[in-house]
């Protein structure tokens, strides 16, 4: 959906931000494309969070790496950093729900100040968020990215959990993602 021209892509990450990206599509002139997912998702605001359109949300600070998230992963993302924070690794989250028109300030302050960035989606590796990433960080020629999610394959059938664990999509996969991505030059 990226690749349509004039198309706004969506993706909440819990119920309150699905409900407030409701709300503001609904306001929106043009076309969107939510993209959502029938697995329950952990709830991640709990402190009135105001979803806009085309800007990332920062849910953890941090200067060693950087997470980018999108959709229910979310939860995955925000965990797996409070878990590398019990190893003294200071991991920035962003939740990006929207990935077009894609935050490109966001991402280019965490590839300057972070150095690393890990994007995570339940979705192709192929014309997602990751791939959204790679060609703002691309272009301004800084910071290294490792793209997590679906690898180019049809999935395994199963609960949306069974799934994401048998693709890495899981606290413990993210955090040996930045993990990864910290030993290298």
């Amino acid at each position: 959906m990226r690749a349509i021209p004039n198309m706004t892509v969506v993706v909440p990450g819990d119920f309150a931000e699905t409900k407030q990206m409701a709300k503001a599509v609904v306001e929106y002139v043009g076309p969107v494309y939510i993209r959502g997912t029938a697995s329950d998702a952990e709830d991640v605001y709990t402190d009135g969070h105001t979803f806009r359109l085309g800007k990332a949300t920062l849910l953890r600070e941090g200067t060693d790496a950087t997470i980018i998230s999108t959709g229910t992963l979310m939860y995955e993302a925000v965990s797996a950093a409070d878990l590398l924070a019990k190893e003294g690794k200071k991991v920035r989250v962003l939740q990006m729900a929207t990935v077009k028109p894609i935050d490109r300030e966001a991402i280019l302050a965490a590839a300057a100040e972070t150095g690393r960035i890990v994007t995570v989606e339940e979705h192709n590796v192929i014309g997602g968020l990751g791939s959204a990433v790679c060609e703002v960080v691309a272009q301004a020629g800084t910071g290294r990215v490792k793209v997590l999610g679906i690898d180019d394959h049809f999935c395994v059938v199963g609960t949306g959990a069974y799934v994401l664990a048998q693709e890495g999509l899981t606290t413990e996969g993210v955090a040996e993602a930045v993990r990864s991505l910290l030993k290298t030059a």
